[in-house]
């Protein structure tokens, strides 16, 4: 029988323990947590404010930090970023700037693979994303714009 609340919860942590339980510790937020599945866990499902968890947090940081070690990538992605953010402030506009993004992906989204496979010079890619970004550039700023 048990006589305490100190006696139960020695019964249920000894439980726990002889269970052989998988106990990891988060990237993000340093906390133990016991994983869903098996495999390898890198972060917890807590909830660190209203929207997100350490893993969508973690996964982010991860991508970003790739990112920024990288001077390719990090000219593809603020390239594809600007080209981006201008079609979608461009949604009022007749001409479907979503085209021209489309188009700039195809061209460089396989390069980029062949790139992060190591068949491509990063180099010759950045040289490449400069000489395009002339003909990417909005109406109102150079391209096909007269006075």
């Amino acid at each position: 029988m048990i006589n305490s609340v100190t006696e139960y919860i020695n019964i249920l942590f000894y439980i726990f323990v002889s269970n052989n339980p998988i106990i990891s510790v988060c990237k993000n937020c340093d906390k133990l947590f016991v994983p869903k599945t098996k495999k390898l866990t890198l972060y917890c499902d807590r909830a660190t404010n209203e929207h997100t968890t350490c893993k969508q947090i973690g996964a982010k940081n991860k991508f970003n930090e790739k990112i920024e070690a990288d001077p390719v990538l990090k000219a593809y992605q603020l390239e594809k970023h600007r080209i981006e953010m201008y079609c979608l402030r461009s949604k009022q506009d007749k001409y479907d700037f979503f085209d021209d993004y489309y188009d700039w992906l195809n061209m460089f989204e396989t390069k980029i693979i062949e790139y992060k496979n190591g068949t491509y010079d990063g180099d010759t890619l950045i040289e490449e994303i400069k000489a395009q970004t002339q003909n990417f550039q909005p109406y109102s700023k150079g391209k096909d714009y007269s006075y």
